[in-house]
């Protein structure tokens, strides 16, 4: 849905350059960290990188038809990888070092890089300064478990490590289709889209507003966001009878009402 697409790049965005990884931030790239035939852990990847994804999530339990649009939990999970691959040849001593931090190349140095990585996100997602951060915070709301976990392994002579960080949250339920944006955090993200260098993002963006786009009557905007039938929807009074079988249903009028308090 909208809100995890939404999550994913508001983190990416507010990650890329805050880390060791530098801008190789990732977004479900499920080759950077996979495991093969033999259940070996391997990368496709040729220096330290970020990446990000939405995993399970749950809908809010008997809300019916209206769990599509959210109002439910989701999990970020943010895994940071590097392999003994991944080094650099230190121009003054010719030593193979660590990339971006000039450690000597052991297991001890490789984990104390990953830390740091994974240090250098939390500090970021918790970062007042950064808007991306803070759309992140907006989208992902009450925070119901953190869980982090390690991997490491040895394949074919080359270390392989990483760490895995799952943050599982309450999720932003996307707007219904023809919803007043203004003032939202939806509002804020395609405006932080908009201003935007990246050529994709602005591609982004216009997929959004194309899918958010429609002129609705408010009694439509509350059948969609309820998830009602047309007869619940009737007999809630939120939506007018039509004239006849196949009419259009018939508009409502307004009045204002002015009552003298005294």
């Amino acid at each position: 849905m909208l809100s995890r697409i939404a999550l994913r790049v508001v983190v990416q965005e507010a990650l890329r350059g805050a880390t060791l990884a530098g801008a190789n931030v990732l977004d479900s790239q499920f080759t950077a960290l996979d495991l093969d035939a033999d259940g070996a852990l391997r990368t496709d990847q040729d220096r330290p990188f970020v990446s990000v994804y939405t995993d399970d999530g749950r809908g809010g339990a008997g809300n019916g038809f209206m769990s599509l649009f959210g109002d439910g939990t989701v999990q970020l999970v943010i895994e940071a990888g590097i392999s003994a691959a991944m080094l650099e040849r230190d121009s003054e001593t010719g030593a193979t070092v660590i990339v971006g931090l000039g450690l000597p190349d052991t297991d001890a140095n490789m984990e104390l890089t990953l830390d740091l990585m994974m240090r250098q996100v939390a500090d970021r997602l918790t970062d007042p300064g950064n808007a991306w951060a803070d759309l992140a915070r907006e989208l992902l709301g009450e925070v119901t478990s953190i869980e982090r976990s390690r991997i490491g392994q040895k394949q074919n002579g080359t270390r392989v490590a990483a760490q895995e960080l799952r943050i599982t949250g309450g999720l932003l339920a996307d707007p219904v289709k023809g919803a007043d944006l203004a003032g939202s955090t939806y509002a804020k993200f395609l405006a932080a889209l908009a201003a935007s260098s990246d050529s994709r993002l602005q591609k982004l963006k216009i997929a959004f507003e194309t899918a958010l786009a429609g002129t609705a009557v408010d009694w439509e905007l509350v059948q969609r966001e309820l998830g009602l039938t047309d007869g619940q929807s009737i007999a809630l009074g939120g939506r007018p009878l039509a004239t006849a079988d196949g009419d259009d249903p018939a508009s409502f009028e307004s009045v204002t009402i002015e009552v003298d308090p005294s």
